[in-house]
């Protein structure tokens, strides 16, 4: 069985040489095989045959009957095939829109069925009819599609083709800067592996684009090069095209004796081509009228309007009867002129008029098949009907009832998860409130030690404070860090903060050595304010060495976690007597374990004590910490 190469730019012109001899044995042959697959190829070519006949009432029963035949005989590429010559059935009537679908069924086929290039070819298919009615969008999005597959294949064949299907499309959108950056893709990935015929085409493609940008130059050099591959391919279609565009844009350029001498050869390989024959005619018609030849050239028009009834495109009709009103206008001929430009208005409104129709057309087939479908359908079920109501009355019921249950839980659900990400916000701003503060204190740290005691001490100073900014930087979006990460910090900042006063302090870390520092996890930076007010607040009035004392140990099942310094006491140190001044400490404290508190449905707390008021003759402050046990695992 033949197999079938996508290749679009000879659309409308397939052979016509199915004779009835040939269908008949292909008759005779379908009524003695037993083999699925072998009545499937017949099937096949008996389509293929009557669509070469252009007989599309036969061409569609006996493909639609190949599809169905090649899917018993499970065999993709059949199938395919035989979707492939529908589409073109439909193409080729106008019938776009089922062309569509045909592909479309085809492209889903492929695919499911593991066929990816005839997926991409199925692609293509689409792209080519979507463009042809002026669905750009939908053609660029088909064309797409091929190329993604083409491009996973390492297809380069297949992908240039696509590179160049998108091109035709930006250049009928006159999007033409991009369409020539599409052609150049395709000729890089073909100029040196592809055939002759293949890399000449895209060679006339940039051509073509280079002669609307008024490129002259670059056009004529791009076709010559096009004319130089299509000889050594001997594609007479090729050299009549690529010639074509150097009449035109000798033309262009005024040039109309070159243009008349270009074209004439043009017409003589044109004589089998009839649809390019009418085009030949008229291009030859437009130079006689630039060379002011109007009688010459209304004779080539009239030739060119003879040869165009062969044409499947009414547009060059139209074009005909415009140029012909010019000449005649340019002769002084006003009737004739008037006449001409009648007939042109006539065709062009005949050609709105017809894809109106047709798209009406179209409509109106699908809905008649949709209406078909539905009455049949109603007509199966309506002995049906009265027995299956009351189940089907009874499943509304309960599908109405599940639904209800199911908004219910999905808007309980939302409520949840807004006021669990709202919780998360308050703790993340709170977090943040730390960080502008601390910050904003150890670099004016840096400054005033930097200042003090020159670049060399600070560098020791700079060393230390990135130490711990990289710590608070790796905890900074986690709200538990483990007991040995937290310490870390600690231990960096407190070094930093004895350097810079100048030994005003000592201090010491204690750690319960049955606490595994490594799997027990608490919030980060939570004991760093209450450091910092002891530096700050309470040693300032001490004339001794002021001392810090930091405990973690278990009880039961919590971590006691408590810092006690020697100073001067809450109530005596300056922040207590500051009647502007308001702690945030205790307040940034107090919101962040009560936004964990309800997040991670803990219980966390801590106390403050002034020992100065305890009786007990000591002095300093005590912050006690009470955190539940937390592991990894647990987070």
């Amino acid at each position: 069985m033949w197999r079938i190469a996508l290749s679009w730019l000879l659309l409308f012109f397939h052979p016509f040489w199915a004779q009835a001899t040939v269908i008949d044995s292909l008759k005779a042959e379908l009524s003695i095989v037993q083999s699925p697959k072998e009545k499937a190829e017949i099937l096949f070519d008996l389509g293929k045959s009557y669509w070469q006949e252009r007989n599309y009432k036969e061409a569609e029963s006996m493909l639609q009957q190949a599809v169905e035949a090649f899917k018993v005989a499970e065999s993709p590429m059949g199938v395919n095939d035989a979707y492939f010559i529908l589409g073109r059935c439909y193409f080729e009537q106008a019938k776009y829109a089922l062309a569509i679908s045909i592909f479309t069924r085809a492209k889903d086929y492929a695919l499911a069925h593991q066929q990816d290039k005839n997926a991409a070819n199925q692609y293509n298919a689409i792209g080519i009819t979507n463009k042809s009615i002026g669905k750009y969008p939908e053609a660029v999005l088909a064309f797409q599609g091929a190329l993604k597959i083409y491009n996973r294949l390492h297809f380069e064949e297949g992908m240039a083709a696509a590179y160049h299907n998108l091109g035709l499309v930006y250049k009928e959108m006159s999007d033409l800067d991009t369409a020539l950056v599409h052609f150049q893709y395709a000729l890089d990935l073909r100029k040196e592996k592809g055939s002759n015929r293949e890399v000449g085409r895209y060679l006339q493609s940039i051509a073509n684009i280079y002669r609307e940008q008024q490129a002259h130059e670059k056009a004529i050099a791009y076709a010559e090069k096009a004319i130089d591959r299509f000889e050594q391919a001997k594609d007479t279609l090729g050299l009549i095209n690529a010639y074509g565009v150097v009449g035109l844009v000798q033309m262009d350029v005024k040039k109309f004796a070159q243009a008349q001498k270009t074209l004439e050869s043009v017409l003589a390989m044109s004589i089998p081509f009839k649809y390019n024959l009418a085009n030949t005619y008229f291009s030859l018609g437009k130079v006689n009228q630039g060379l002011n030849k109007h009688h010459k050239a209304l004779a080539f028009f009239q030739k060119a309007l003879n040869s165009s009834k062969f044409s499947e495109s009414g547009n060059i009709q139209s074009d005909i009867h415009l140029a012909q009103s010019e000449s005649y206008e340019a002769l002084g001929q006003d009737h004739q002129a008037l006449t001409a430009y009648k007939a042109y208005i006539t065709q062009r409104d005949s050609l709105e008029g017809q894809n109106i129709k047709q798209q009406i057309k179209e409509l109106d087939a699908k809905y008649q098949s949709e209406l078909k479908d539905n009455k049949i359908s109603l007509l199966a079920k309506d002995n049906q009907l009265i027995k299956r109501s009351r189940a089907i009355m009874l499943a509304v019921l309960l599908i109405g009832l599940l639904l209800g249950l199911v908004g219910w839980l999905s808007v309980r659900t939302k409520r949840l998860q807004t006021v669990q990400r709202n919780l998360e916000l308050e703790q993340r701003l709170l977090r943040a409130q730390i960080k502008p503060h601390f910050l904003f204190n150890a670099l004016t740290a840096i400054q005033s030690f930097t200042l003090k005691n020159g670049i060399e001490e600070g560098a020791v100073y700079f060393a230390s404070f990135s130490k711990l900014m990289r710590s608070i930087l790796e905890s900074s979006n986690n709200e538990l860090v483990t007991i040995k990460d937290e310490l870390e910090s600690i231990e960096h900042y407190l070094k930093l903060e004895k350097l810079r006063h100048g030994n005003l302090f000592d201090y010491k870390i204690d750690c319960d050595p049955h606490l595994n520092q490594e799997e027990l996890l608490i919030p980060p930076m939570l004991i760093q304010p209450f450091l910092e007010n002891s530096i700050k607040h309470g040693f300032t009035r001490l004339t001794d060495s002021g001392e810090i004392k930091i405990t973690i140990k278990k009880e039961g099942n919590e971590i006691q976690f408590c810092i006690e310094d020697n100073g001067v006491g809450i109530s005596q140190s300056p922040v207590s007597n500051d009647a502007n001044h308001k702690s945030r400490s205790m307040k940034i404290t107090q919101d962040r374990l009560k936004m964990l508190n309800k997040k991670l449905k803990k219980s966390m707390k801590f106390t403050v004590e002034d020992l100065s008021l305890s009786g007990s003759g000591t002095q300093g402050t005590l912050v006690r910490f009470r955190l539940p046990l937390i592991g990894l695992e647990e987070s």
